[in-house]
């Protein structure tokens, strides 16, 4: 008997087959890699704004610790027009265009650049018994406030930008404390930095509250000036300011942002930004709590209007 197999015949794809399976391969392909990309991405994107959450709140909390404690100073003695204080220093001083040599403590002469960031030095007294572990008697880098001649230790801060290194793209939220010779940067990628000062115009009333606003340093002299005779009788500039406000324009590090943002700015302007990085504007306002009670200092008459 003779068997006779049967050959079937095997059809294999064709090249329109082919094609199609690869093309449908690489949409999927492409598909799953756009969603890893917009996810690292996104994820890049809320660590980046996380970040400059954090750290500007590390920020304002530093430089509202400071304008708080401003003007501190113990009683020493009383006169007709109130107690005087040990504190023989303005406790509160700004520079719209920022400090001359910014980094030395000893000279308090502005700028006064256009458009430049502005610059705040914050003095008061502290505990003579410093612990540097719990941050009592330090200056803003956590180092010992220096002492006067009597022991008596005094904390000089200021706060102002500056790149803390050459190669940044932006400048640094810097603070000189008299307690190290060498300034430290506070947080990176601070854009621009704007004061506001509460100023109580009516310094003989009894609220002590500001009833005008000003972000310049030149109008809030005018409007809070010093009197002859300070330490001892007089009146020191600026103690008419019982609140000063902060804002921080903070950049994110990364290209993070995949659209161009448009904001308000610290000094109040519209603007557009291009270069896909995220900006945050964080504003906060502090007392100052040294001013804006009863005067230490001798009452004087109010300002012209």
């Amino acid at each position: 008997m003779r068997l006779q197999l049967a050959h079937h015949k095997t059809a294999g794809f064709s090249l329109i087959e082919l094609m199609i399976s690869l093309t449908i391969g690489m949409l999927i392909v492409l598909f799953v890699v756009s969603l890893y990309l917009g996810g690292r991405s996104s994820n890049r994107q809320q660590d980046d704004n996380s970040r400059m959450q954090e750290d500007g709140r590390t920020a304002m909390f530093l430089i509202g610790k400071s304008i708080k404690q401003a003007w501190y100073g113990q009683p020493t003695s009383y006169f007709i027009g109130g107690l005087r204080t040990d504190l023989q220093a303005p406790g509160l001083m700004g520079c719209d265009g920022g400090f001359s040599t910014p980094s030395n403590l000893g000279n308090a002469t502005c700028a006064n650049a256009a458009n430049a960031p502005a610059a705040l030095q914050l003095s008061y007294r502290v505990d003579n018994t410093p612990n540097p572990t719990l941050g009592i008697g330090t200056d803003c880098n956590n180092q010992q406030a220096a002492a006067d001649a009597r022991g008596n230790l005094f904390v000089v801060n200021r706060f102002y930008l500056a790149k803390s290194n050459n190669a940044d793209p932006f400048p640094s939220l810097m603070c000189a404390g008299n307690g190290n010779p060498t300034p430290q940067p506070v947080m990176q990628n601070v854009e621009d930095m704007v004061f506001t000062y509460g100023i109580n115009t009516t310094p003989n009333d009894d609220d002590r509250t500001a009833d005008m606003y000003t972000d310049s340093v030149a109008v809030a002299l005018q409007r809070s000036p010093a009197s002859p005779g300070f330490p001892e009788t007089g009146y020191p500039p600026l103690k008419d300011v019982v609140s000063v406000g902060v804002c921080l324009q903070i950049v994110s590090p990364n290209l993070t942002n995949p659209t161009k943002q448009t904001l308000v700015d610290c000094r109040g302007r519209s603007r557009t930004f291009e270069d896909k990085r995220m900006r945050l504007i964080l504003r906060n306002v502090f007392a100052v709590r040294n001013n804006s009670g009863t005067s230490l200092l001798a009452a004087r008459p109010a300002p012209a209007p």
